[in-house]
């Protein structure tokens, strides 16, 4: 009966981890397209967004990569407006710069690419990357997406 329950357990646990895996891979397509696109309304602010996209004609608008940093200044707000349950890190490999100030990437308070497994000892995580245009040039975003 042991190695019976044993058995179960084990299918089991595999079973869910792989749920889990989809369901970040899922989120981490439908939060980076939806970052990639201009967002709604097309020309959203931090008082009227309904979906933050930061970009515009596939390049990235510098006003509103600006205006998703500052709405991330309340972590969970910008959370709920990408529409994932899962903690998240958006990073780009070029330097970038939001309201004049250069940003390692956009995230939960107190985190960077370097932190978040020592910070957040995540159970599942998964990295999205994705090229677009910044000031001419090409970028990759990047977007972490974990549960603890």
């Amino acid at each position: 009966s042991a190695i019976i329950l044993f058995y179960v357990y084990a299918v089991n646990f595999s079973d869910e981890a792989e749920t889990r895996t989809r369901e970040l891979e899922n989120d981490g397509k439908f939060v980076s397209s939806n970052l990639l696109a201009e967002g709604s309304p097309s020309n959203w602010n931090t008082t009227n967004v309904e979906v933050p996209g930061i970009a515009s004609r596939n390049r990235i608008n510098q006003t509103k990569l600006d205006s998703l940093y500052q709405l991330n200044q309340n972590y969970n707000t910008t959370k709920a407006l990408l529409s994932t349950r899962f903690d998240f890190y958006i990073f780009f490999t070029n330097q970038m710069t939001a309201n004049g100030t250069l940003i390692d990437g956009i995230a939960k308070p107190g985190l960077n690419r370097t932190t978040i497994i020592s910070q957040e000892n995540p159970k599942n995580i998964i990295k999205v990357s994705r090229y677009i245009v910044y000031q001419n040039e090409p970028t990759i975003m990047n977007l972490y997406l974990w549960e603890k």
